[in-house]
């Protein structure tokens, strides 16, 4: 996230699956609008066109959490209905999502929000994108992680008290 004015931009979602693909699907475009506390952005908030992602999403903010960057291979430029391709975004994209998800330090965008769940109550989840400079044939590379809170690929430790 080490990005000139990424937020200066609009987004484009080339693929979406799992839990995402409801809340951000495929060809959805947003962008981020920065708020800034004496010129430096605070916080950023997710806007997007009314009806191109879901409406739990609107307002949430997001702040820039983590000082590690997560390092990726290079992918060519996207290509509707190239298959193979395809495969290999959403492999990237998985290994992005693990990497951030076991790594606390990595820099990200992040925040929550309230979203139905199956059995009509509100759940709480967590909303991460991961910014990669160029990585799409010199193109800027977004990643999107949705999951509920407290979740994590691996458990750094756990422990008890006795008496």
């Amino acid at each position: 996230m080490s990005l000139q004015n990424w937020w200066a931009k609009i987004w484009t979602i080339h693929d979406s699956f799992g839990e995402g693909k409801f809340l951000i699907p495929k060809n959805a475009q947003f962008w981020f609008e920065p708020v800034s506390i004496d010129g430096t952005p605070a916080f950023y908030y997710l806007r997007f066109e009314s009806g191109t992602l879901h409406e739990c999403l609107n307002n949430t903010k997001l702040y820039p959490v983590g000082v590690e960057e997560l390092r990726e291979e290079t992918l060519p430029p996207w290509k509707e209905n190239d298959e193979p391709l395809r495969k290999r975004f959403s492999d990237q994209a998985l290994r992005v999502k693990g990497d951030g998800r076991s790594n606390p330090l990595a820099r990200r965008l992040e925040g929550t929000f309230w979203a139905a769940s199956t059995e009509n109550e509100m759940k709480l989840e967590v909303l991460r994108f991961y910014i990669f400079s160029g990585l799409e044939d010199g193109r800027d590379w977004i990643v999107v992680d949705v999951m509920p809170p407290g979740e994590v690929t691996e458990e750094d430790g756990t422990g008890h008290g006795d008496g």
